[in-house]
């Protein structure tokens, strides 16, 4: 088998059995692709090379598509939102002053 020239990237089997596709990305980081056969790693990789190629982020690993930084933005907007939930409970209600209940008898 032939070697591929340098940033094209390279496909091998694994010792699970898995295929396994990598490419190098900017900052000298590997992104890597895995699949049941050569051919989806292949496929992997090619769609890989030409997102770089465009200038587009590479594709996610997730299966919802979204990058990292928009992850990490949904992440932070839910610990948010659940942080402030939890404090508005721990303070009571929005005038700030405890709600006093008489005791039943």
């Amino acid at each position: 088998m032939s070697r591929r020239a340098n940033g094209e990237g390279s496909i091998y089997k694994r010792s699970d059995g898995r295929w396994c596709a990598t490419v190098s990305v900017d900052g000298g980081k590997r992104k890597s692709f895995y699949g049941n056969t050569r051919h989806d790693v292949a496929r992997k990789l090619a769609e890989a090379l030409k997102a770089r190629q465009d200038g587009l982020p590479l594709p996610a690993g997730a299966a919802d598509g979204r990058t990292v930084p928009d992850r990490l933005a949904g992440e932070r907007a839910a610990v948010a939102q659940a942080s402030n939930a939890s404090a508005l409970r721990a303070t009571g209600p929005a005038s700030g002053r405890a709600v006093y209940r008489a005791p039943s008898p």
